[in-house]
């Protein structure tokens, strides 16, 4: 997973979607304010999903079109990992339908969304 930020960013560019790459920092803290708000487990799993509560999950083929269901409001944030998980990257998108154009172009990646309130949470995980 070598440099996801380039590859979604060349992606969007190629698409005339436009996004906004986030500082580290800004990536860690919107990472942080999930894990506080949805983690009860002590595990150190190295994803973040490892590590949430009353989670959901399906191996349905078709399962990323189902997002575009949810009701986002406001700007989406798509996390993703750079170097073998060792720090946290992000972008914010306008729209989950910008979201997905660009994620179905994308290598087996693993990526959370969620969008301003935290309220909608998704780990898509293709690997």
């Amino acid at each position: 997973m070598v440099n996801v930020i380039k590859g979604i960013s060349s992606i969007a560019e190629s698409c005339g979607i436009e996004l906004t790459v986030l500082p580290k920092l800004d990536a860690e803290m919107l990472e942080q304010s999930i894990v506080q708000r949805y983690s009860m487990k002590q595990s150190m799993g190295r994803r973040l999903f490892e590590r949430l509560k009353d989670c959901v999950a399906t191996s349905h083929v078709d399962s990323i079109s189902w997002i575009a269901k949810f009701s986002f409001e406001g700007p989406i944030y798509l996390l993703g990992h750079e170097k073998a998980e060792s720090f946290v990257c992000g972008v914010e998108f306008q729209s989950i339908t910008d979201v997905l154009s660009v994620y179905n172009q994308c290598p087996n990646i693993t990526v959370y969304l969620f969008n301003s309130k935290r309220d909608l949470t998704f780990s898509i995980t293709e690997e």
